[in-house]
């Protein structure tokens, strides 16, 4: 955390450091959500993209990952759920996380489910593609985290459970999976 503390002034993590390939400049980014959007950006003539090209599947993905980012990735911090414990009992926070985490993936799984029942949903991913988007880079992570707070998925989110392991076998997520990164 020291590093993220020298380079972004929430003192957090994810931070993206480059260089400018014309000017030289040193680049510095935070927040997933932005650096995401300048990777998609920045290497978008080598043909691989979390985006879908249509334009209504494209915002579903964004409004999923947005769902996650702002309205369950947040609420779940350890730093915020220290703090509602002040102000209660030892696990308040925790509960508070988990009760977060279940209501924002019981929403994103009537979203998931309505658009895979779809008559353009014709792959196996989030929004029905045949390949991962960012919907998926954003549920996938979630649902790993969902387990440590013991939400009960099986019964809760049986489409994302469905997408989850799909996903988990495609190269991008088991090479970035958090048991693979935090081994390395």
């Amino acid at each position: 955390m020291e590093y993220a503390d020298g380079v972004n002034p929430m003192k957090q993590v994810p931070v993206l450091e480059c260089t400018d390939t014309v000017t030289g400049d040193r680049l510095r980014f935070t927040q997933s959500l932005p650096i995401i959007d300048f990777i998609e950006e920045a290497f978008s003539e080598l043909g691989s993209t979390l985006l879908p090209a249509d334009l209504a599947r494209k915002t579903l993905v964004r409004e999923i990952a947005e769902m996650v980012n702002s309205g369950i990735q947040t609420l779940q911090n350890f730093s915020l759920m220290a703090e509602i414990d002040k102000y209660g009992s030892a696990s308040d926070g925790k509960k508070f996380g988990k009760q977060s985490i279940e209501q924002g993936l019981e929403a994103i799984e009537k979203i998931v489910e309505k658009q895979l029942r779809s008559a353009d949903a014709r792959g196996p991913f989030a929004v029905g593609s045949f390949c991962p988007t960012l919907a998926d880079a954003c549920i996938v992570p979630q649902m790993y985290n969902a387990r440590r707070f013991e939400v009960d998925l099986k019964n809760k989110c049986p489409t994302l459970l469905e997408i989850e392991a799909i996903c988990l076998s495609h190269p991008w997520f088991e090479t970035s999976h958090p048991e693979v990164v935090r081994n390395i």
